[in-house]
């Protein structure tokens, strides 16, 4: 008969498989441009897109194609909205991913001002895939967050929860 922990280890390989599959099949796209931030109070930034390069996300597909570009307009932004409490967990504050969290953040505020059409499934998967794109090609001459497949589906699975819907709905 296998020990709990023998038990534990094949338990933790199938959900190691399931995060590494999920984030095979996101494609990688590529952020351009600058931005800065405001400070306007505790976890609340404005976000400001440079005038002449503002911050975009270029989706594309398997085969390196763009199929969308994202720029993200001027907006108060928390990071994601990530719960205070998972802060601490490496790879979960909300600065880890700062521009895979604004784009995030100005696809539900372009949502809310009706100046897209795209569904709450398609703004989580972008949000995957340039988390995903972060990891594996940065953002211009930054440091690259650790590669942490765990991490993207763990957040994908959260903004793509009840939780995250009642957000885009409210």
């Amino acid at each position: 008969m296998p020990t709990s922990r023998h038990t534990r280890k094949r338990i933790q390989n199938r959900i190691d498989r399931r995060h590494s599959e999920f984030v095979e099949q996101l494609n990688l796209g590529e952020f351009t441009g600058r931005f800065g931030l405001r400070w306007i109070g505790p976890n609340d930034f404005m976000y400001h897109p440079d005038a002449a390069d503002p911050l975009t996300f270029h989706r594309k597909d398997a085969a390196g194609n763009v199929i969308e570009s994202v720029t993200l307009g001027a907006m108060t932004t928390d990071g994601a909205s990530i719960p205070r409490l998972i802060w601490p967990i490496p790879g979960f504050s909300p600065w880890d991913y700062g521009p895979a969290h604004l784009l995030h953040d100005w696809e539900f505020e372009a949502h809310h001002r009706g100046l897209n059409n795209k569904s709450f499934e398609d703004v989580n998967l972008t949000f995957a895939e340039a988390m995903w794109t972060l990891m594996t090609n940065g953002y211009l001459d930054s440091e690259k967050p650790k590669a942490d497949p765990e991490a993207v589906y763990t957040i994908y699975a959260f903004v793509n929860s009840a939780f995250g819907r009642n957000i885009w709905d409210g």
